[in-house]
Order: structure tokens, then C-alpha cells, then sequence
């Protein structure tokens, strides 16, 4: 009987024991939090900081009262537009995209947020809002090259003063970057891609940086003297691959002998690459200026690219 109990005595204790040990492993393995972060092993389960309030979601929604007792939620969902990338030079893939958040009112509200993959999961960051109910296009990194992890969310948006009621058809672009350090959004300068005095050289009003166009597109804007040649220079349209898809010209209005910026206008036709049931990226083009250079010579070159959104 001594030696019954003695048994069962030792087998309790190695099951205490490896209890514990199991315990001691799920707890090593599970991620701890920071001060300040949470952390979740899947980007639609983290907590995001959208106006000051931390939301965590489940499964890419959150639901809260908006006052303690009251019957009013505010709903914040995983919209998409997600671009998978390297968003703090570790290596890893994080992922920026939108969310929504919705309260009993009519607005709907879109916010920019990143979650940054670290070896315990993913990190939340702060929602930088895009504006209300606007139209999403694309999520896509700065094609500038000095640019390094700039995210570019382009949406379309209403012109100042134009009824909530009205369809947004106003393309805006925003440039952000993440500071890992807070894991906030810091807004970037919008340059084009060249050189960095670009925007002194030549400007342009239209079509919209980020903006959606359709055939025939009307173009706008101004040029310093030595961009023109014999009063126009040279525009293209491209396609989401960079194929030129059609060529025109702008022309000074004015006198362009100069070297102060000059205005120009002109128009461009040309048969859009995306139709219905095309991979979303189709969508996408860009609007190239080139400064005329008729001596051939690599260094008189200039050209500056304003993406843009074919219409469906």
C-alpha cells in the first residue's frame, strides 16, 4: 500500500512538473507588450490610435459605445487597398491599407494606418485621416527615389465647397512615412521624381497628381523659358507597364524666350488600357512632361511624372 501511494505520489508531482513546463513555454512563446504598443499576431487583430483612442480590432472590426451608456456605436472596419512592403528598413514585410470608422451620423471617415511586423507580431500604428466619405484608388510606394518607405495613398476627393452629396472626382494623393520610433505617420513633401528643384522648373495644374482622367484630357500648367522649344513641349501618356499609349504637346501661352515660368495648355486623346474586369493596377498610368530638348545631348534632359488613375 506504502509503495501504491508512493507511486501515485510521484507521478503527481511529474505531472505538476510538466504542467508547469508547458505552462513556462506557452508563456515564453506568447508576445509580451511595450509600454504603449500592443502586439498581435495578425494585422486585423491589432490596435490602431485613430484621433487620440486606441481600437482594437477582431478580425478587422471594432465596435464601442460612443459614450459610456449610450445606444450610439462607433463601428471601425478593415477597408483593404493594402500595400504589402518594408516600411521601417527592417527586412521584414509590413503592411500599410485604410480603415473606416463610422458613428450614427452619415459620415463615413477613412484613415490611413501601417502595421509594422516585428519578430512578436504586429504593431498598430496612429490613423492619419484621409477625409470622409471619400473614394479610395490605390496604395502604392513614392516612385521617387529619394523617397526611401514614403507610402502613397491616392483617393479622389470633392472639390472645396461641393455638396457631401456629390460623387468625389477630385484626384488627391498624400505622401506618408513612418516613424519607427512612436510608430506614427510623418507627412512627406510630394516631390516629383528628378531633381529635387523641380518644382521650380515647371508646375502642373492638370491633370491632378494622383487625379482620375478620361480621353480627351485638357492640360494646364506653367514651364520656365528653357523647357519649350519653339513655344511647346512634349507630353505623353503611359500605361501602368510605362508603354507610351499616346503622344501630344503643350503650348506657351505667351512668350517663352524666358526664363520665368510661362503658362501652357494643351490636350492629349488617347484610348484608355483598362477596361471592366482588368487587374486593379491596370488602372493606373502616369501623365509625363518632357522638357523639349532638340540637341539630343542627356543633359538638357527633364521630364516630370504625374500619376494618374484611368477611369472606368
Amino acid at each position: 500500500m506504502k509503495n501504491k501511494k508512493l507511486v501515485i505520489s510521484i507521478c503527481a508531482f511529474v505531472f505538476i512538473l510538466l504542467l508547469g513546463f508547458s505552462l513556462d513555454k506557452k508563456t515564453s512563446e506568447a508576445p509580451t507588450a511595450t509600454v504603449g504598443d500592443v502586439i498581435a499576431q495578425d494585422y486585423k487583430n491589432a490596435t490602431y490610435n485613430i484621433d487620440g483612442v486606441d481600437v482594437t480590432l477582431a478580425n478587422g472590426y471594432a465596435e464601442v459605445e460612443a459614450a459610456s451608456g449610450s445606444a450610439s456605436k462607433i463601428v471601425t472596419r478593415y477597408f483593404g487597398n493594402e500595400l504589402v512592403t518594408d516600411l521601417d528598413g527592417d527586412g521584414d514585410e509590413d503592411v500599410a491599407f485604410i480603415l473606416t470608422q463610422e458613428t450614427d451620423g452619415s459620415g463615413t471617415f477613412f484613415y490611413a494606418v501601417a502595421a509594422l511586423n516585428t519578430d512578436a507580431g504586429y504593431i498598430g500604428s496612429d490613423g492619419y485621416l484621409l477625409g470622409d466619405r471619400i473614394a479610395p484608388q490605390s496604395t502604392n510606394l513614392s516612385q521617387n527615389p529619394i523617397q526611401k518607405y514614403v507610402v502613397v495613398f491616392n483617393y479622389a476627393d470633392r472639390m472645396l465647397g461641393e455638396s457631401m452629396t456629390t460623387q468625389p472626382s477630385v484626384g488627391k494623393s498624400v505622401y506618408l512615412k513612418i516613424d519607427p520610433e512612436n510608430i506614427q505617420w510623418a507627412i512627406v513633401e510630394p516631390n516629383f521624381e528628378g531633381e529635387s528643384n523641380l518644382s521650380a522648373e515647371i508646375q502642373i495644374n492638370e491633370p491632378a497628381f494622383g487625379g482620375v482622367i478620361s480621353s480627351p484630357l485638357q492640360l494646364s500648367g506653367e514651364a520656365i523659358g528653357p523647357w519649350f522649344f519653339e513655344a511647346s513641349l512634349p507630353v505623353e501618356v503611359r500605361d501602368w507597364e510605362g508603354n507610351v499609349i499616346a503622344q501630344s504637346y503643350v503650348t506657351a501661352e505667351g512668350d517663352w524666350m524666358t526664363v520665368d515660368l510661362v503658362p501652357f495648355t494643351g490636350e492629349v486623346t488617347f484610348t484608355s488600357p483598362y477596361t471592366a474586369g482588368d487587374a486593379e493596377e491596370e488602372k493606373q498610368g502616369s501623365i509625363v512632361f518632357k522638357k523639349d530638348n532638340p540637341s539630343g545631348l542627356p543633359e538638357h534632359d527633364g521630364e516630370i511624372v504625374v500619376p494618374i488613375f484611368f477611369a472606368d
